[in-house]
């Protein structure tokens, strides 16, 4: 999965937009667990300087701006292009024909 601008989508993406409805709480939840690991993109997702830094008190509030911008469809949630997105794919590929596996 990534979060692509608007500006940034490829008619290849297309198919593979995952609904705004849907999408606000995985890219909160996938960027909140970035931000715990030091990875976040935020900066880049957002716009912000190089140099930007997000302070811990600051989390929150960058978390809300990025699931509104993605509720307002200014940021997308493009999936891998998988049968069933939500499905963690094990052993094989949906791409090769394979079967995902369901966790439920």
């Amino acid at each position: 999965m990534d979060i692509v601008k608007t500006s940034d989508l490829v008619a290849a993406d297309l198919p593979n937009l995952e609904s705004p409805f849907f999408a606000a709480s995985k890219v909160r939840e996938r960027i909140k667990k970035e931000l715990e690991f030091g990875t976040s993109r935020l900066g880049r997702i957002l716009s912000l300087p190089p140099s930007f830094t997000a302070r811990r008190e600051d989390h929150g509030r960058l978390l809300d701006e990025v699931e509104q911008k993605v509720r307002n469809g200014e940021l997308w949630l493009v999936c891998s292009g998988q049968l069933i997105p939500d499905s963690i794919l094990r052993f094989s590929s949906a791409a090769t024909g394979g079967m995902p596996s369901l966790n439920v």
